[in-house]
């Protein structure tokens, strides 16, 4: 079939996976389109088939490659509030995710963005909080991460890697961390439990893999981005947070690294953020 011909003239194409698509003016929106710039064919993997559409048309436009994949494992819900969540069939679209990709090309980058911040919905006192908030919290951040990492490790680093075997570089790995990956603050507790998970995961990972030609980075964002969610919700004039663009620049840079000089961990903050 023409679908086969096109899926077969692409195996040699790199391919990169982006999880946590949303608008253009957000982390995944321009994590996708500048890795399409660089070469890549994109997966663009988010919850909203209006906003996976319009990416796909930038990139295409740009005579570039994106595949969008729905996911319907997390369900639809207004900004910064929560909803149902399937664990069963968020590993099956994961491994379903990284089994289109390697039918595409070689897989050679990961970016683990999907991981929400938000408010409980039972007030700002953890007294009040209820364990479901606390358990969704943990399934869109940690547990996707985990799964996203699985399956990368699964398709990037053959059983048969071994570190006294000559080096091959087996591509990169980056998690999206954030200020509650490194210190926990309220009422965000349920945030800061799930972030901090990725970021042991993370480490785990690097320590287990890199030695196997996999570099595993986690990017930490100190402080607000300048994207779409936020100023849906605030209107803020000149808001100083960290731009979409440059967090994408980012990304890229890690990949782009030198297997002798990797950075494992970093962390991006605006120029006015107190810290």
């Amino acid at each position: 079939t023409l679908q086969r011909q096109l899926v077969s003239a692409e195996k040699d194409k790199e391919v990169a996976i982006v999880f946590g698509v949303g608008a253009r003016a957000g982390l995944g929106g321009a994590v996708t389109v500048k890795l399409a710039e660089k070469g890549f064919h994109v997966i663009a993997v988010g919850r909203s088939s209006g906003n996976l559409e319009m990416i796909q048309k930038l990139v295409n436009k740009e005579k570039g490659k994106c595949s969008i994949v729905k996911l319907e494992s997390i369900a639809a819900s207004e900004a910064f509030s929560t909803s149902e969540i399937n664990r069963k069939l968020m590993e099956d679209e994961v491994k379903r995710v990284f089994d289109l990709a390697v039918s595409i090309g070689d897989v050679r980058l990961v970016v683990q963005n999907q991981g929400p911040n938000m408010f409980p919905p039972s007030g700002l006192d953890m007294r009040d909080m209820e364990v479901e908030f606390l358990q969704f919290m943990w399934d869109v951040n940690m547990l996707i991460s985990f799964l996203v990492g699985r399956e990368a490790v699964r398709r990037m680093v053959p059983e048969y890697a071994d570190e006294d075997e000559p080096f091959v570089n087996r591509g990169t790995v980056v998690f999206t961390g954030a200020t509650g990956s490194l210190r926990g603050k309220p009422p965000f507790v349920a945030f800061a439990q799930a972030k901090a998970g990725v970021r042991m995961l993370a480490q785990s990972m690097a320590r287990e893999y890199g030695p196997k030609g996999l570099h595993v980075a986690h990017l930490i964002i100190d402080g607000v981005v300048n994207g779409q969610r936020v100023n849906s919700l605030v209107e803020v004039e000149n808001l100083k947070g960290v731009s979409v663009d440059a967090f994408a620049i980012e990304v890229a840079s890690l990949h782009d690294q030198h297997p002798s000089a990797w950075t494992h961990e970093t962390e991006l903050r605006p120029y006015s953020e107190a810290w």
